[in-house]
């Protein structure tokens, strides 16, 4: 799926390209963000009926969910030992 691909690349960035780590080690404020945004673009396909129906906008919020999730995945990645992360 696109979506695992998505967060498969973004993860893989995060860990490999050294500048990109020391960005999501040294701002927590992008894992926050991240959490926040995820969890309103959920609240907003649970509770817009016409935000899951309608064709842009509910692709538009699947696309946001995916990046604010891969990049939930790729701070945890580049934040731990990856083979712990791998493990969990």
């Amino acid at each position: 799926s696109v979506q695992l691909l998505v967060t498969a690349a973004v993860s893989t960035a995060l860990v490999t390209v050294p500048a990109a780590k020391q960005l999501m080690v040294n701002n927590p404020w992008v894992l926050i963000m991240s959490v926040v945004f995820s969890f309103i673009t959920i609240l907003v396909l649970s509770c817009s009926e016409q935000a899951r129906r309608t064709y842009p906008t509910n692709m538009l919020c699947l696309m946001s969910f995916t990046l604010f999730q891969s990049l939930l995945v790729g701070a945890a990645c580049a934040t731990y030992d990856t083979n712990v992360v791998a493990l969990a």
